[in-house]
């Protein structure tokens, strides 16, 4: 295996969920990032902030904010100010974006029982084991500047 691979499997694998999702987002008149970001947000624990987003994404936070301003719009999130804080901006999901929600799972669902076809569970518990550290060299990495 060389560098090219972990590369182009990263990107075959994000091209294999765009493709199984474009009728979900030509129906609900989307973009994948605010596809990617709903998804992100149902899967939050609590009310996250676009920096929350961000972060775990790692998207610029110019794409966040459109994105949030067209989900909003849309009527799939609000967003309320933080108790603690009147300066953060939470942003919750609401009940319209379930269905585009509950779609996109069923795509990421069959999507990883496809790429995981013939994978046996020992080979996917070295896989995990590998990712992590790759995932973590990144961003000691991405930190250090």
């Amino acid at each position: 295996m060389n560098e090219n691979d972990v590369i182009a499997t990263s990107f075959l694998m994000k091209r294999l969920f765009e493709r199984r999702s474009k009728a979900l987002l030509d129906a609900y008149q989307l973009r994948m990032i605010e596809l990617d970001i709903l998804l992100f947000l149902s899967h939050s624990q609590g009310a996250p902030t676009a920096t929350d987003i961000i972060k775990a994404k790692h998207i610029s936070k110019a794409h966040v904010s459109k994105s949030i301003e067209r989900l909003h719009r849309q009527g799939y999130v609000t967003l309320y100010e933080d108790t603690g804080d009147r300066r953060i901006l939470r942003i919750q999901l609401l009940p319209q974006a379930d269905e585009v929600v509950a779609q996109a799972d069923q795509i990421r669902s069959e999507c990883k029982d496809a790429m995981l076809r013939d994978v046996t569970e020992e080979e996917l518990a070295c896989l995990g084991a590998v990712l992590g550290k790759i995932a973590r060299n990144i961003d000691d990495t991405l930190k250090a500047g």
